[in-house]
Parts: C-alpha cells; sequence; structure tokens
C-alpha cells in the first residue's frame, strides 16, 4: 500500500513537472508567434516614385510695368525714350530679367529687335545711377552708318516692361529665360510670357 502510494506521488509530481514544461514552452510559442506577425503586419515603404514635372512660376516674383499713353508722354518724334522704373536697384541687376515689348499696329514687338518698320531696330538699357532707376529704349538706323532713328508720333501706343527675378544666378546671370524657353515659353511672345505667369494682357 505504501508503495502505491509513493508511485503516485512520483506520478503526481512528474505530471505537474511535465505540464509547467508544456506551459512554458507554450508561452514561448506563443510570444515568437506574437512577435512574427507584428513585424508581418508592419507597413512597409514602397518603391520611390518618379520626380514630378516643375511646376509653373507663380507670379510673386514678377512685376509689370505698363506705359499707356505714350503719344501725351512723348508728343513730338524722337529717338528714346526713359521709362522710369523705381523699384529696379542696383542691386537686382543681375538677379533681375527685364523684357521690354512696345506695342504698334503690328502687335507687342520685343526689344531688343526689329522695329515696327523695317528701316530701324529697338535696343534698350537699363539706367540704374539717376535719382528714378528707368529703362531707356532707344532706336536705330537698320543702314550703315547706324545712327539714331526719330520715331515718328504714334509709330508707338504702348509699353509693357516686365521684371522678373530669378529663382537662382548661375555665374551672376539670371536664368529665367533659359527656364522660359525649357518649359516651351517663346520669351519674344509678350502674350506667351503673360499666360505662362498668368499676367492680365
Amino acid at each position: 500500500m505504501a508503495e502505491a502510494y509513493k508511485l503516485i506521488c512520483i506520478l503526481n509530481l512528474l505530471n505537474k513537472t511535465i505540464m509547467k514544461q508544456v506551459i512554458s514552452k507554450t508561452k514561448q510559442v506563443f510570444i515568437v508567434l506574437v512577435t512574427v506577425l507584428a513585424f508581418s503586419c508592419s507597413a512597409e515603404d514602397g518603391a520611390e516614385g518618379p520626380a514630378g514635372a516643375d511646376g509653373t512660376d507663380g507670379n510673386a516674383n514678377v512685376q509689370v510695368f505698363t506705359f499707356t499713353d505714350f503719344n501725351a508722354e512723348f508728343p513730338t518724334a524722337r529717338y528714346d525714350f526713359y521709362l522710369p522704373i523705381a523699384s529696379l536697384t542696383t542691386e537686382q541687376n543681375d538677379t533681375v530679367t527685364v523684357l521690354v515689348y512696345l506695342e504698334s499696329s503690328l502687335g507687342y514687338i520685343q526689344a531688343p529687335g526689329l522695329g515696327a518698320t523695317i528701316d530701324h531696330t529697338i535696343e534698350y538699357f537699363s539706367y540704374l545711377d539717376g535719382a528714378t532707376p528707368s529703362i531707356n529704349v532707344e532706336f536705330i538706323t537698320t543702314s550703315t552708318p547706324l545712327t539714331s532713328y526719330i520715331v515718328e508720333e504714334g509709330t508707338y501706343s504702348k509699353a509693357k516692361i516686365i521684371l522678373i527675378e530669378a529663382s537662382t544666378v548661375v555665374s551672376g546671370k539670371s536664368n529665367v529665360k533659359d527656364k522660359l524657353a525649357k518649359s516651351g515659353v517663346d520669351y519674344t511672345d509678350y502674350y506667351s510670357v503673360c499666360d505662362y505667369y498668368g499676367l492680365a494682357y
């Protein structure tokens, strides 16, 4: 009887030990499964998509100056015009692109270039040393020797000056014209430039 009791005690002890080991192993397996599931369900970064196309420049860095009453300001025939632009500074000389357009019966003509008639060209330069900075427009004959060309009253009725601040400057020069050209914009065409920057005609 005593031997049977001892056997029962030994069996109970073995059973408890085995159960503890099973429970311990079960816990370990459970922890491993939870860890694996956690990593397998975590979001992974997908492949990087292609870079988007450059957006069109806003017009916050664009200024437009309109000289509408040409005939009143310059009522007589002359070979140059001084168009005052007080906001143009010496510091901007290499960072701002100046686009000059004169309106004639042919539409807007960009300077520098051939004028409204084939006997003269239009040139311009920035004058920044005076009390009021200005864009100076000059007319030159196409015949030789090259001399100043006298433009009759009414040949040009309006002037548009567009100042565009460059987003970057390469070797001290504005990159605006290059960027316009790469974007398929003909910067000699006043209307194309207005459309690109969202400017009123």
